[in-house]
């Protein structure tokens, strides 16, 4: 599972990129867009809304199941791409019926990526953590406060998955006037671009 704090601090691409090496490697991999309000995953991959499926209504109505998954031509990625946004995620999970396409899945594939919604926002990230085996949680440069991204490892530290880390996403690679120095103005270890 890849969530974040806030919007915007590219929890998206980072899934979608992760997914696409791991697939590069000749690993079967299932990335799923679970930010059921901001579905973002058919836009980053450029496919058409047309193509993809209404995944809050396959879940609702426990039917379409045949279509769900599809697979990209280049490498061994599959995908669960949504277009629908919806704001009943807790009447979505109730029935079961996202976890049992998870297990089906799990037989399946080496990894399945959720992509889900920033956790400050709502508490659909760490409704699905808990049926995730592991989650990492990516964080932008200077976007939240230092608790908030504590606070955030915390409750995926409390469900079911272990949490791998955090990803440093967006960060500035120029060095501040300081950076090289070590001690009292001394110049061990400058370094040199």
């Amino acid at each position: 599972l890849l969530t974040s704090v806030m919007e915007n601090e590219g929890k998206s691409t980072v899934a979608a990129n992760l997914a696409l090496s791991l697939a590069q490697e000749n690993k079967n991999v299932l990335l799923i867009d679970c930010d059921f309000r901001k579905p973002a995953q058919y836009l980053i991959f450029g496919v058409p809304e047309k193509e993809t499926i209404d995944l809050p209504g396959i879940l609702k109505n426990k039917s379409g199941l045949g279509s769900l998954i599809k697979k990209r031509k280049d490498c061994g990625l599959y995908t669960i791409f949504n277009s629908v946004p919806s704001d009943s995620m807790e009447e979505l999970l109730e029935n079961g019926m996202f976890q049992y396409i998870l297990d089906f899945c799990r037989d399946k594939m080496d990894y399945i990526i959720l992509d889900t919604s920033p956790m400050a926002l709502v508490a659909d990230a760490e409704e699905l953590a808990q049926m995730a085996d592991a989650s990492v949680l990516v964080v932008k440069q200077d976007m939240v406060l230092a608790r908030d991204i504590n606070d955030a490892v915390d409750i995926l530290n409390n469900t079911n998955g272990r949490v791998l880390g955090c990803i440093f996403n967006d960060v500035m690679t120029g060095l501040s006037p300081a950076a090289g120095r070590y001690g009292y103005g001394g110049h061990y270890g400058k370094r040199t671009e």
